[in-house]
């Protein structure tokens, strides 16, 4: 049986992961974080010889070490001693044969926008915010930390009315129907997936070419976006297939 269809088993002996669902008091975040937690249940059940670790905290120093590794000049620079990144759903990592840690799965969620319910209210628009730019701080340290890897495991499940990517048809409290086009924030943030397409997961790099005929790895961060937040069940089945891929990679490195 192939780790894809243990895994797969796993997930479904377990009732798809119905036992977290369903609690809509939960914040997008913690939603995100319940998921992530069910798929490291799921990733020890599934390969009871590997070790697996979560943990919610990638300390800046680690992150400096990666880069130091590859190349001396790098990973120099870092002025206070306790700085880190603090994924929302932690990151899922593997041991390998050399016993060391390889990252195979981080969780992000965000959230932007809230015109739809002001519309609804009766309030109007609000501006566009920032917060969601911000995600792109973590993506380019989750770069930095899996610099030398051929693959990254990085997924944000992100929802808002600045996050729709199709036109929505909102009902006003006078009966109207306000059209709330998308905002330029998708755009500002498929920075981080090179332009591919949203709501896709991604695993492995991608080669390019330069024109020199030379070559460099594209890490593809697996963006999510829409109004509507992700449930715990959409969040899990995607999170399962990224680290599913990940183990994929390094088993074919021979390093599992």
């Amino acid at each position: 049986m192939s780790r894809w269809e243990r895994l797969r088993e796993t997930h479904t002996d377990f009732g798809g992961g119905r036992g977290i669902y369903g609690q809509e008091a939960k914040t997008h975040d913690r939603k995100t974080g319940d998921a992530a937690k069910y798929v490291f249940k799921r990733l020890r059940k599934a390969f009871p010889s590997q070790q697996f670790r979560h943990r919610f905290k990638i300390p800046k120093r680690e992150i400096n070490q990666k880069l130091r590794d590859i190349n001396p000049k790098l990973g120099v620079t870092q002025f206070v001693s306790y700085s880190s990144i603090k994924p929302d759903g932690g990151v899922i990592e593997v041991k390998d044969v050399n016993g060391g840690w390889r990252a195979i799965l981080v969780g992000e969620a965000k959230k932007q926008g809230t015109n739809v319910d002001r519309i609804k209210e009766g309030l109007g628009k609000q501006a566009q915010g920032n917060a969601i730019e911000r995600t792109h701080k973590n993506i380019a340290e989750l770069k930095n930390y899996m610099i030398g890897e051929n693959y990254f495991p990085y997924v944000v499940f992100m929802h808002g009315s600045d996050l729709t990517t199709e036109t929505l048809e909102v009902r006003e409290p006078n009966g109207n129907i306000f059209e709330l086009h998308p905002t330029s924030i998708p755009d500002r943030l498929t920075a981080a997936s090179y332009g591919m397409p949203v709501n896709v997961p991604y695993c492995r790099n991608i080669f390019a070419e330069h024109i020199d005929g030379s070559k460099i790895m594209l890490q593809i961060a697996s963006l999510y976006m829409r109004n509507d937040p992700w449930t715990e069940k959409e969040m899990v089945d995607v999170m399962i297939e990224i680290a599913q891929e990940a183990l994929t990679c390094l088993d074919e490195l021979n390093q599992l």
